[in-house]
């Protein structure tokens, strides 16, 4: 699917979540421009410290974006030999942590796509996080979303 979208679409970036170790995924890194680590995906590769694990990431593919979450350890974004570090609030309250994966990976790529650099995009796509762990479901998460439409059900 990745090599497709890569030939058709030559104007946009195209990223790629890894969230669950699957047989022959590390074939479709080098198609995206942008990874989407998640901490269990380090884990099955037998890593158990997130900042190695960016940085060996970051070094063999330099050019990409790439990011790796780890809950309450924060996020990592790396990208041309930088490596930024984004922490949650303290005492975040989670009330529903259903989505908030997809959530960070939104934020990001929103961020990236409105030529947010690497740092600012990372702290956002957390923030927008934070933002669903704090509430159950998804309706209102964006700001302004509901502005102007009628609530009623």
């Amino acid at each position: 699917m990745l090599r497709t979208v890569r030939r058709a679409v030559v104007d946009q970036p195209i990223s790629l979540e890894l969230e669950k170790a699957r047989a022959g995924l590390e074939k479709c890194l080098r198609l995206a421009d942008v990874l989407m680590f998640s901490c269990g995906w380090a884990e099955a590769q037998g890593v158990s410290e997130p900042l190695s694990f960016i940085k060996e990431v970051a070094a063999a593919r330099p050019e990409q974006v790439q990011t790796l979450t780890w809950g309450r350890r924060g996020a990592w974004l790396a990208q041309h030999g930088q490596v930024h570090h984004c922490t949650p609030e303290p005492g975040l309250q989670v009330r529903d942590s259903l989505g908030a994966g997809d959530s960070f990976n939104a934020g990001l790529i929103d961020a990236l796509v409105s030529g947010e650099p690497p740092q600012r995009a990372l702290e956002r796509a957390v923030r927008l996080a934070e933002r669903k762990l704090r509430q159950s479901g998804l309706d209102g998460l964006f700001a302004g979303e509901n502005r102007g439409k009628n609530r009623s059900r």
